[in-house]
């Protein structure tokens, strides 16, 4: 750590003076407020590993730099194995870094329910298992991300205001059905739906993950719903598909597009500001990085036995329209991309 380096500096440079003025003097330590040293010597020489859906999209783009930057921080080993999207090439990792035996694994699935054995096998292992935005049916130590049925609900509220005086018709495009993240939001969608009678679910597809699949089902929709007032999707990642069908339709201003996603400023508050999207209900992956750090210092000093109490870090969704939208109200790659000293 280069601040403590800078410390240990200048309490050498003290001793030298003390020295040269009033003979040997005893060798000092440098300063602890009765945490900082134990904090220092539980963190440092950890290894943590993390394992992303892929690296080619920016949430786990923005967890890879910000878990890299803290371990350089505090002295820990980082490892990063990136699948690229599939699942069993992400089992295969996983169960390599369990026989590696790191101290800490980060795991941000696709198919959260392929690693319930290995989330097992890893806390038997005395391994911290923690869940990022997408979380299995085993706890592990901890989940850190949103909360992806209340974002759901969100959308749906949104829904609601811009579809006053229409038809009341909204479609749902999904990710792929496996995700826990769709689960969970698809139910939010349909919970919060059951509170407005004033809308109508006339069409529920997925595009599986693929934005060119989105335009064409959004498409098709359109031309079969010709007064849809509301698209529904559930990451922006494929969602950003719609808007260019909707555009083609004619129908840009008159029927809403509304996702979800991480937050980045240029798949979100852009795309608010030049009308792509009508609303966009942000879990902040910003804010995740943060809580996701902060769950892995606390977990190395707490020392707790691998999954005994398992805990969850839920960080409120931000619906992000015109209306709202602030220079504050995203985040960019860049905040992660300078290091912490």
């Amino acid at each position: 750590m280069q601040c403590n380096q800078r410390i240990r500096g200048l309490a050498s440079a003290t001793l030298l003076a003390l020295t040269v003025l009033s003979g040997p003097v005893s060798a000092q330590t440098p300063y602890d407020d009765g945490l900082s040293a134990a904090y220092d010597k539980a963190l440092r020489g950890k290894t943590v590993a993390f394992v992303p859906i892929s690296l080619s999209f920016d949430i786990p783009q923005a967890y890879n730099l910000g878990l890299k930057r803290q371990a350089e921080k505090l002295g820990m080993n980082y490892v990063v194995r990136d699948p690229n999207f599939s699942v069993d090439q992400a089992v295969q990792a996983v169960n390599q870094l369990i026989a590696e035996k790191p101290d800490v694994m980060v795991v941000h699935p696709l198919d959260a329910n392929a690693f319930d054995r290995l989330a097992r096998k890893a806390v038997e292992a005395g391994i911290i298992w923690i869940w990022v935005n997408n979380k299995g049916n085993e706890n592990g130590n901890a989940y850190v991300g949103g909360d992806h049925y209340l974002e759901a609900r969100l959308q749906v509220k949104l829904a609601a205001k811009a579809c006053e005086g229409k038809s009341g018709k909204i479609a749902l495009i999904q990710p792929p059905p496996n995700t826990p993240s769709t689960i969970t939001g698809t139910r939010g969608v349909e919970d919060e739906l059951a509170e407005h009678p004033q809308l109508q679910l006339v069409a529920k597809q997925s595009a599986n993950a693929d934005a060119n699949q989105a335009r064409a089902v959004a498409a098709t929709i359109l031309k079969q719903h010709e007064d849809l007032c509301a698209f529904i999707g559930l990451w922006d990642g494929e969602d950003v598909g719609i808007p260019p069908a909707v555009e083609e339709a004619g129908k840009k201003g008159d029927v809403a597009v509304i996702t979800t996603g991480a937050g980045n400023k240029v798949n979100a508050c852009d795309k608010i500001e030049d009308g792509s999207y009508t609303g966009y209900v942000s879990y902040d992956v910003a804010t995740q990085v943060d809580l996701i750090n902060s769950t892995i210092v606390t977990l190395l000093q707490t020392k707790p036995q691998p999954g005994s109490t398992p805990f969850a870090v839920y960080n409120h969704p931000i619906a992000i329209t015109a209306d709202n939208m602030t220079q504050n109200s995203c985040w960019s790659m860049s905040r992660f991309e300078q290091p912490l000293d």
